[in-house]
C-alpha cells in the first residue's frame, strides 16, 4: 500500500516575531522623541524705535533719461540743491528719498546725492524703479 502524503502545509511564514520587533521599534522611537531635547541659540531680535514716521519725505526720483524730478518737479541738475535747501529749511524733520530707474546713470545718481548731503539732509534712502 501506497502511503499518501497529504500536504496540507503550504510553508505559511510566521509574522508575529516581526510585528514584535516593529512594536518594540515603535516604543524605542516614540519614547526618544519625547525626550529628545533640541539644541539651538536663543537669538534676541532688536526692536525698532523708529516706527512708522509722521514726518513727510522729500521725493527726489532720477528718471532714465536724465531727467531730475524733487517733489514730482522738473528740476535740472544745477538747481536740485537750491529746491533742497528750501524744502529742508521749511521742514527740517524731512527725510530724503531717492528713487532712481535702473536704467539712470550712475554719475547722475551720485551728483544728487552730493547734493542732497550738502543741503544739510541726514537720512537719504535709495530705492529703485523700473518701468514695464
Amino acid at each position: 500500500m501506497i502511503k499518501k502524503r497529504l500536504i496540507d502545509d503550504e510553508g505559511q511564514i510566521n509574522i508575529t516575531p516581526m510585528l514584535d520587533v516593529v512594536f518594540i521599534m515603535l516604543i524605542f522611537f516614540i519614547v526618544t522623541t519625547s525626550f529628545a531635547k533640541e539644541t539651538g541659540v536663543d537669538i534676541s531680535r532688536p526692536t525698532s524705535s523708529a516706527g512708522p514716521s509722521k514726518k513727510g519725505n522729500i521725493l527726489i526720483e532720477v528718471e532714465a533719461s536724465g531727467e531730475i524730478l524733487v517733489n514730482k518737479q522738473s528740476t535740472s541738475l544745477a538747481a536740485v540743491r537750491s529746491r533742497i535747501d528750501t524744502i529742508h529749511a521749511e521742514h527740517p524733520e524731512h527725510s530724503a528719498v531717492l528713487v532712481a530707474h535702473s536704467d539712470a546713470r550712475t554719475g547722475v545718481l551720485v551728483q544728487v546725492m552730493d547734493h542732497i548731503k550738502s543741503a544739510g539732509v541726514d537720512r537719504i534712502s535709495v530705492a529703485s524703479a523700473t518701468t514695464d
